[in-house]
């Protein structure tokens, strides 16, 4: 099992090393540990493409508080 802390830091990763191209990059990864690494390197794929895209976000999601 991945720690939560864990898939923020290769989400940060992500978006640090490709920016605005980091989603699609993770959705590739995950498309690929669908097809090589089974069930659970998909979910944890799909869980680091959930982070990216949130930390892409540039507008809150609905009743979320912001700063």
């Amino acid at each position: 099992m991945v720690d939560e802390p864990d898939i923020w830091r290769a989400a940060n990763l992500l978006v640090k090393h490709h920016g605005h191209e980091a989603a699609l990059v993770a959705a590739r990864r995950a498309d690929e540990a669908a097809r090589c690494a089974g069930i659970e390197g998909c979910k944890i794929s799909k869980r680091i493409l959930e982070a990216v895209v949130d930390l892409r976000r540039t507008t809150p999601v609905n009743g979320e508080r912001v700063n």
